[in-house]
């Protein structure tokens, strides 16, 4: 395989070029109708689970035919299933909030790792002494304060 040559202006190239573009797009088209059919029959099967505790029995085969009825049923999704299941299904409000769960999982655990990943904060600079005449008094002027000796200096016995 060879690389490719931008520079080539020749009629073979440019139509590899042109179904290279038409290529990527159908692979990402498909793709994307790969992942939303994948997240409806998720969202489906999740919120039947936690509606009825149980896994819904809905085979892959029927994911086209609820795809081209959710259309028709976006107001309450649960209709857009088989009749045979869509008792086991929570109405709207549980059907996306599923969806919702399904979808910040993936982005709480990102910025989970994100979180825990960050390098720690360079340290601060230490505090600056307070100019003349303002800020705090030296602690040989509070009187009744204990001094105590900074660790550098030992013990002062």
């Amino acid at each position: 395989m060879q690389p490719e040559r931008s520079e080539c202006q020749c009629l073979a190239c440019a139509q590899l070029q042109h179904h290279q573009a038409n290529d990527t797009l159908l692979l990402f088209a498909v793709g994307a109708v790969l992942v939303v059919s994948g997240l409806v029959w998720l969202v489906g099967q999740v919120a039947g689970l936690l509606a009825s505790g149980t896994w819904l029995d809905v085979p892959l085969s029927e994911l086209p035919g609820i795809l081209a009825r959710l259309r028709d049923h976006a107001g309450d999704p649960a209709g857009a299933w088989p009749a045979n299941v869509r008792g086991g299904l929570p109405g709207p409000v549980g059907m996306y909030a599923t969806l919702a769960g399904i979808l910040a999982t993936p982005v709480a655990l990102g910025v989970l790792a994100w979180w825990l990943h960050m390098p720690p904060a360079p340290p601060r600079p230490p505090a600056t002494p307070a100019r003349q005449g303002q800020g705090l008094l030296p602690p040989a002027e509070h009187r009744g304060a204990p001094m105590l000796l900074p660790p550098e200096h030992g013990d002062a016995s």
